[in-house]
């Protein structure tokens, strides 16, 4: 990808596709025919299994099991029950069950009946189940349809919406219908299932999946995962969550058994960890947050053999952790696939050695499928460049269930990217994707107004459409994002020795005003000298570079335009260096820094090469949102863009002007030279593995720049970092008079004094108002400390006036938007809206409780005066203010904590849930609390109390007051155990 401006004048082109890539990414890539039964049905061909083994058991729940004969006899009966009713072909039955071996049997026999099944969790709200009920109604001319409930749901189901099946675990419903075999009724392009997923609109959509669709998918699924084994898989994951058909069917047409299991009620999202302690199977698909829940669990001894991950972005760290946590040798694969697409459609299987990205790749084509990266224009797209995701195949569904609208928007007939002259039905996924030179495709993530929470797919316009129906709301908008703790408000003091803010995280002074990481220098300050080298020694290195020089340069040289940048250049070209200067045009350069640049360049007879990308925008909200700076993202821009000139023009060298203080601030810690064994030769080994970490780490410039260089351990070998300031020391003041007097350099005056950009003063606001303190604090504190600065002058420059309304013009400009999570922090939903009354937060929970599942419903509320716009008169997303502390609508009156175990409760809470405080009344879940976070709070609990709290007492009493009152009690028995027996026994006493 040629991310470079060769020249001022010259404009950036883009690649094209070659015809050798097009053969290999477009052709080859989806050649994925492979023969299926496609002239059968999934019950064909458990038919078939069922002949075969019939004496097998086919499922298990708790006790209780069938066989497969059995299941078919029972299932016959289920069919013919649902005949008698006058359900058919082209019918739509819904099922409203919990896990249980009935569900299985009700599914089968629906299928038998030629009807198509709907599978409704049986946490579904009253309101979103009646919604989805009319949806039916209304797409079979006003006909009710038929639910099948366990009795203990029955009365979620009104009577005015469908009629009602009971089937129950003594199955009386059907128990006088014949179990003899007749011929099933379903075809292959017959209805399979209907699977309602969120909607934009505020209304769920359904799914339509035909037999064919189904058989193709479970055909491949088979194959792949069971490879001719009959193996035991858990019925655990909803079976609204179209991951669970392939634990439903794929067993059942290779001889294999279905183990279920059932959640305790308002604990289902924990029961992944009973199949774990069941250890009765062999093979499990589940999501990463299934995973991430599961990796603490001692697995040294599982049953388990493979695992099948979908549903949301698997981390490679979190495969790798359950690689490791299993003696025997196990299988991963990360399957990728909408449900439009019948579950899944592509795989990847997870290699320890091999996978060394963040995320685990999404692999390639199932059989059958089409996967295609296209341009808006519907152009496959080259490697390097993103486009969007596109499926083809015998997977796609049908369509959208009385949705024409939305079938004809999403699934297209367009040029088949192999043959233009063809035609191909694709579906358009909202996927972002693009290739890497590995010919591998990289998934990231959507491109629509969707989000994952907890590993549920959101659409936000269905919770905003929701909250439009109070009776209240006149507008509102729904985003995901994190919840920044409210600063401390106290005067700002600084340290008398380095400038110090005392508002820096972790800072203390001692008596004489000076601060800890002063105190603490001064124990290894001989040592971190050590790390520092001579003016020859660079000498030294500049030979050697010039000796291995392959062309006109010796190396690349970074220049900012700034200070440090602009006196090392000056430097290097007195000492007879012939740099290559690369300079990055972020978009945000200043004209007089770039005058600056220009007659530096001039003055000293250099070449300037001007990086740039489109995509720098991207970049700086991204950096913004990770990091609450846009520096971080810079940065690394300017050393990817750098690193790919210097192996294009043969150059091996590149030297930056990072400060000493920057040194500190982001490599050396006081860990390292403390350690008896420190040695600065092992100290630059560890800088170059982080580099490697640094470089990989998956973000918005590994997402739009030429990144894959980075995954060779040999880059790091063939192209070196320099620091210039490892082995120059110059005084401020002295670097300032030398570039004024020799170059003619002036500071910028339409920048802050910190800067030459003028986007980065957007950075040193936003870290500033959302972490409590300037984010070049700690960097110019080690500037002092080392003499490169003095204290004033530091203090000095951290205290510049910032132009508000120039920042916010900024913000507009590159679309900045609160993140949806920190690195480190917990995705939530908020809500805001404008309304004529403040409304209660439990009336407007519960209003939206009625439609919408617990994963929908939004943790914070913020109401206000008006909603912002854009010119257009649509609503201002970027405008949106970050909830705080401040504009959160409290659930409840605050009331402080006040025993010693809600004060320590509080405390960890305010410490796993990243706010600022939390009242005895506040509710763990409220406050973003979700299935990893339990587990985390409970072993904390454990550790910190010293008694068994278990995740039943977080969940049923998630506040702080009502879990301390849980913890004093299990306290007390404990007292009273041990004094009883420090007693010995008692005498018994007659009354």
């Amino acid at each position: 990808m040629n991310v470079f401006q060769p020249s001022l004048t010259e404009s950036v082109a883009l690649p094209t596709l070659s015809e050798q890539e097009r053969q290999s990414l477009v052709v080859d890539y989806n050649a994925t025919e492979a023969p299926y039964p496609s002239d059968k049905t999934i019950i064909d061909l458990f038919h078939e299994q069922a002949e075969r083994v019939p004496d097998s058991e086919a499922i298990r729940f708790e006790t209780s099991s069938l066989s497969y004969k059995h299941l078919n006899a029972l299932s016959n009966r289920m069919a013919a029950h649902l005949r008698s009713l006058g359900v058919g072909p082209g019918q739509i039955v819904v099922v409203f069950m919990e896990h249980s071996i009935e569900v299985v049997v009700a599914i089968l026999g629906i299928m038998k009946s030629g009807a198509a099944y709907v599978p409704v969790d049986a946490a579904t709200p009253k309101g979103r189940l009646t919604t989805i009920l009319t949806d039916i109604a209304s797409g079979a001319g006003g006909a009710l349809p038929v639910v099948i409930a366990h009795e203990r749901l029955r009365s979620a189901v009104s009577r005015e919406h469908a009629n009602v099946v009971v089937l129950d675990a003594g199955f009386e419903a059907i128990s006088s219908q014949p179990e003899t075999d007749v011929p099933s009724a379903a075809v292959p392009d017959g209805l399979a299932y209907i699977i309602y997923t969120s909607g934009s609109t505020g209304t769920p959509k359904g799914v339509m999946i035909e037999h064919r669709s189904l058989v193709n998918y479970i055909w491949w699924s088979a194959r792949v995962y069971a490879s001719g084994e009959s193996l035991s898989w858990p019925l655990f994951s909803s079976l609204a969550f179209d991951l669970t058909v392939t634990t439903l069917f794929t067993p059942l047409i290779t001889g294999g058994r279905i183990v279920v299991y059932r959640g305790d009620p308002g604990l289902e999202s924990m029961v992944v960890l009973k199949v774990i302690d069941d250890n009765a199977v062999d093979i499990m698909k589940l999501t990463p947050s299934h995973l991430a829940i599961i990796r603490d669990r001692d697995l040294r001894h599982t049953r388990l053999r493979k695992f099948i991950v979908g549903g949301e972005e698997f981390k490679t760290e979190i495969a790798r952790d359950i690689t490791k946590a299993i003696a025997h040798p196990i299988e991963i694969y990360n399957e990728y696939g909408p449900t439009e697409a019948t579950v899944g459609c592509m795989i990847h299987r997870f290699d320890i050695h091999r996978d060394q990205s963040p995320s685990v790749p999404i692999g390639i084509p199932a059989a059958n499928s089409g996967i295609y990266v296209l341009d808006e224009r519907y152009r496959p797209v080259p490697p390097g460049i993103i486009g969007e995701m596109f499926i083809a195949g015998d997977g796609l569904a049908r369509g959208y269930f009385n949705r024409p609208d939305l079938t004809d928007e999403r699934f297209l007939t367009i040029a088949d990217p192999r043959d233009p002259a063809s035609k191909l039905r694709v579906y358009k996924t909202g996927d972002l994707a693009r290739w890497n030179s590995e010919g591998r495709m990289d998934f990231l993530g959507r491109a629509d107004h969707q989000v994952k929470v907890g590993g549920t797919r959101v659409e936000l316009g269905e919770i905003e459409a929701r909250l439009l129906k109070h009776p209240d709301i006149h507008e509102c908008a729904v985003a995901a994002v994190t919840v920044l703790a409210k600063p401390h408000r106290t005067e700002v003091r600084y340290c008398e020795r380095c400038g110090l803010e005392s508002n820096m995280p972790g800072t203390t002074f001692d008596e004489a005003g000076i601060c800890n990481l002063c105190r603490a220098f001064d124990t290894y300050v001989d040592k971190a000298q050590t790390y520092f080298k001579t003016p020859e020694d660079l000498e030294a290195l500049i030979a050697e570079m010039q000796a291995n020089r392959k062309g006109p340069y010796d190396c690349i040289v970074l220049l900012s335009g700034g200070k440090d940048s602009s006196f090392m250049l000056c430097k290097l070209a007195a000492m007879g260096v012939k740099p290559l200067v690369f300079t990055l045009d972020n978009g945000f350069i200043s004209e007089e820094a770039k005058t600056n640049i220009r007659r530096l360049v001039n003055t000293l007879g250099v070449d300037l090469h001007w990086g740039s990308t489109p995509h720098m925008n991207e970049i700086f909200v991204d950096s913004l949102k990770r990091f609450a700076n846009v520096c971080n993202g810079c940065f690394k821009t300017i050393y990817t863009l750098a690193t790919n000139l210097a192996r294009e023009r043969g150059i091996q060298y590149i030297v930056t002007g990072l400060s000493r203080g920057q040194f500190f601030e982001t490599r050396l810690t006081e860990e390292v030279f403390k350690r008896d064994d420190y040695d600065p030769a092992r100290l630059d080994a560890l800088v170059i593995e982080a580099r490697k970490e640094y470089h990989r780490r998956e973000d918005a410039v590994s997402r739009y720049l030429d990144v894959d260089v980075f995954r060779s351990d040999s880059l790091f070998e063939e192209v070196k970092f320099i620091d210039f300031y490892r082995y120059w020391s110059v005084p401020l003041e002295d670097m300032l008079q030398f570039l004024k007097t020799q170059v003619g350099w002036n500071r910028p005056s339409d920048t802050g004094r910190s800067t030459n950009c003028l986007i980065n003063d957007v950075g040193i606001y936003i870290h500033k108002k959302q972490r409590g303190y300037h984010n070049y604090a700690l960097p110019y504190s080690w500037d002092v400390r080392l003499g490169q600065k003095t204290r004033d002058e530091a203090i000095d420059e951290l205290n510049d006036e910032l132009d508000v309304h120039r920042i916010q013009d900024v913000m507009a400009q590159i679309g900045y938007i609160e993140p949806a999570a920190a690195e480190n922090g917990i995705a939530r939903l908020a809500a805001y809206y404008v309304s004529s009354k403040n409304v209660d937060v439990a009336e407007l929970r519960a209003h939206l409780a009625e439609e919408l599942p617990e994963a929908m419903i939004p943790t914070h509320f913020i109401r206000l005066e008006r909603m912002p716009l854009t010119t257009n008169g649509k609503i201002d997303r970027a405008a949106l203010p970050e909830p705080t502390t401040d504009n959160i609508q409290s659930a409840h009156n605050f009331i402080a904590p006040s025993t010693e175990t809600e004060k320590t409760l509080a405390a960890l809470w305010c410490d796993l849930l990243k706010v600022d405080s939390i009242g005895r009344n506040d509710n763990f879940f409220e406050l973003g609390g979700h299935s990893l976070l339990v587990m985390r709070a409970v072993s904390r609990l454990r550790d910190i109390f010293g008694v068994d709290v278990q995740l039943r007492n977080l969940f049923e009493r998630p506040t702080v007051a009502g879990l301390a009152e849980v913890i004093d009690g299990m306290l007390w028995m404990a007292e009273a155990n041990t004094a009883s027996q420090s007693q010995g026994p008692r005498e018994e006493i007659e009354l």
